[in-house]
């Protein structure tokens, strides 16, 4: 059991966090919410194997809401 909360964790922590993806990709830069949406279309094109991605969806959703200011003013 333990072996499989360290396995998740660090998968979770390695996968990346959307909210950083989206705003550094130039292409779709400052999308309001881009990183839980990046998230669930990194899910769906990678199909099962990926779905340790619902670790980050709260981390990018907290993430993209402190940005949306940002998002939505700057671009």
């Amino acid at each position: 059991m333990k072996t499989t909360v360290t396995m998740l964790l660090a998968a979770g922590l390695l996968s990346g966090c959307g909210t950083v993806s989206n705003q550094m990709n130039p292409t779709n830069c400052c999308e309001p919410y881009g990183g839980v949406k990046d998230d669930f279309k990194t899910m769906g094109l990678r199909g099962g194997s990926s779905y340790f991605l619902l670790l980050d969806v709260p981390v990018s959703a907290v993430g993209d809401t402190l940005l949306l200011p940002f998002d939505l003013f700057v671009k």
